[in-house]
């Protein structure tokens, strides 16, 4: 369908997400670069594509290009109404991942809640993974039993609670609730 609808940019963006949750990253960067530029060409202001880089780069740890292109998609003085509310807390989960906690955290103070309940849970994951970070495990906690209570079936609910020690009896009767 992607071949056949080659400037229908909400499919070529789903499409290359799927590539890199399944690893196929060569793919990806294929794609992504057909459709980059293209948006150059165009010169459509698409910031959803800069950010598909920064997950592609993250995922493949190549630093060099996730800083340059962290540095074209200017973070630092960047309004989080950008991109939707979902794709800046995906951006603040990347930059936790690349350890750019400098950045993360005034960007996650500035987004906007969308509303919806998969954005809520989504928000009290990323601050769980902060809180973590900064060893407050009970402020952590309350966060993700707060996303398991509005959306147990969240993706990323079990790769957080991996991040617990698991000998506690409160992670374990969480991850029963997830199952």
């Amino acid at each position: 369908i992607v071949s056949q609808k080659p400037f229908n940019y909400t499919l070529r963006a789903q499409y290359i997400e799927a590539l890199i949750a399944n690893g196929q990253y060569k793919d990806a960067i294929v794609n992504l670069n057909e459709v980059y530029r293209n948006l150059n060409a165009t010169q459509i202001q698409r910031p959803d594509f800069e950010l598909l880089y920064l997950e592609l780069y993250s995922a493949t740890n190549n630093n060099m290009e996730f800083e340059r292109m962290l540095n074209q998609f200017n973070v630092k003085d960047s309004d989080p109404s950008k991109l939707d509310a979902m794709n800046s807390l995906k951006l603040v989960d990347i930059l936790i991942t690349m350890d750019r906690l400098d950045l993360a955290k005034p960007y996650f103070q500035k987004i906007i809640s969308d509303g919806s309940t998969i954005f809520k849970a989504s928000k009290n994951i990323i601050e769980a993974k902060l809180f973590l970070l900064d060893n407050d495990e009970q402020n952590a906690f309350i966060c993700i039993e707060k996303a398991i209570h509005l959306y147990p079936y969240h993706k990323d609910l079990t790769n957080t609670l991996s991040l617990f020690k698991d000998n506690q009896p409160r992670v374990k009767k969480l991850k029963q609730l997830i199952k």
